[in-house]
C-alpha cells in the first residue's frame, strides 16, 4: 500500500479541520435542533420534566380549532395576507423593478423609497408607520377616519398595507438584478420589430425571469404560517385576536413562556402539523409554477 506523502497528508488534515467546524455546527444547531423540536412534539411537560405523550398535543389541537375563536381567525388571517401578497404584492413589485429595469423616468426615486424599509430598522419603521396613518394621515386627508391602527376594525388591513410596502425591498432588488441579466440582443431585435414597452414586459421579461418569480411563490407558500407581519411589533402581546395570524400566535406564545417552556411540545406538535400541510402544498405549487409557467423561449 503506497503511502501518502507529507505534503498530501497535512493537505488532507488541512481540509478535514476546515470542514469539522460547519459540519459539527450543521449537525448541532440544525440536525439536532431539528430532531429535538420533532420530538417534543410528542411529548408533555408534566412534574418539572418532559415526558413521552404521544398523539396527545395533536388532539389538543384539533380540539382548540373546534372551540378557540383565535385559532380560526389565525387561519384564514395568515391565508389573506399571502392571498394579497400574491395578488397585490407580487405584481407591484415586477412592475416597480421592471420601471428601475427601463431607467423609467424617475426611477431613482423607486428605487429609493422601496429600498428604504430594507435599510431602516423594522421597529422604526413601525414607529413612523404607526405615527403616519395615526396622526399624519387623517391630517393631510380629513375624510380617513382616525386610529386605523386602534380600531379593530382597520387595524388588519392597515398592517397589511405595511407588510406589502416593506416587502418591496427584497423582492425589487431580485426582480431587477435577474432582469440586468437578460440578454439584450433578444430585446433589441424586439425592438426593431416594433414591440411596445407593456409587450416587452409580458413577453420578453416575465419569461426570462420566471424562474426567480417561481422561487419567490414557492418559498411564499413555505412562509404562510410563520409569517407574523410584524404584529408582535405593532401591538406587542396583547393584539386582538380578529387580527392574530398563526406566526404571531406562536411567537406570542413562545415569548410568553421562556421559563418553564410548559407550552413547548403543545407549539412544536402545531409546527409539525403546520409543516405536514404546507409541505406538499409547497411541492404541489413548485410543479405546477414550472410545468405551466411561461417559457423563455
Amino acid at each position: 500500500m503506497k503511502k501518502m506523502s507529507k505534503p498530501v497528508l497535512w493537505d488532507a488534515l488541512f481540509c478535514v479541520l476546515m470542514l469539522a467546524y460547519p459540519l459539527i455546527h450543521f449537525s448541532i444547531f440544525y440536525i439536532g435542533v431539528n430532531f429535538s423540536s420533532f420530538t417534543l412534539a410528542f411529548k408533555t411537560y408534566y412534574d418539572g420534566e418532559f415526558v413521552w405523550a404521544g398523539f396527545e398535543n395533536f388532539r389538543l389541537i384539533v380540539y382548540n380549532f373546534q372551540t378557540q375563536p383565535e385559532y380560526g381567525y389565525a387561519v384564514v388571517n395568515s391565508l389573506i395576507n399571502y392571498g394579497v401578497g400574491i395578488i397585490v404584492g407580487v405584481p407591484l413589485s415586477l412592475i416597480f423593478s421592471f420601471f428601475i429595469y427601463k431607467k423609467v423616468k424617475g426611477y431613482t426615486i423607486y428605487r429609493v423609497l422601496l429600498f428604504l424599509p430594507s435599510v431602516i430598522p423594522g421597529i422604526v419603521m413601525v414607529l413612523i408607520y404607526s405615527y403616519f396613518v395615526e396622526r399624519a394621515l387623517p391630517e393631510l386627508i380629513p375624510s380617513v377616519p382616525t386610529r386605523l391602527l386602534s380600531n379593530e376594525d382597520t387595524a388588519y388591513m392597515t398592517i397589511l398595507v405595511f407588510c406589502i410596502f416593506t416587502s418591496f425591498g427584497p423582492t425589487v432588488l431580485m426582480y431587477s438584478s435577474t432582469m440586468s441579466g437578460i440578454n439584450q440582443s433578444m430585446v433589441e431585435s424586439a425592438e426593431l420589430d416594433g414591440i411596445t414597452f407593456f409587450k416587452e414586459f409580458f413577453y420578453i421579461t416575465i419569461p426570462s425571469i420566471w424562474p426567480t418569480i417561481t422561487t419567490f411563490l414557492v418559498s411564499g407558500i413555505a412562509g404562510i404560517f410563520v409569517n407574523q407581519m410584524s404584529l408582535f411589533s405593532f401591538k406587542g402581546t396583547a393584539a386582538p385576536i380578529k387580527i392574530s395570524n398563526f406566526g404571531y400566535f406562536l411567537y406570542r406564545e413562545t415569548q410568553a413562556d421562556m421559563v418553564t417552556h410548559s407550552t413547548y411540545p403543545y407549539l412544536s406538535a402545531m409546527g409539525l402539523a403546520m409543516t405536514v400541510i404546507v409541505v406538499p402544498l409547497t411541492l404541489l405549487a413548485k410543479f405546477l409554477l414550472e410545468k405551466y409557467g411561461p417559457k423563455n423561449d
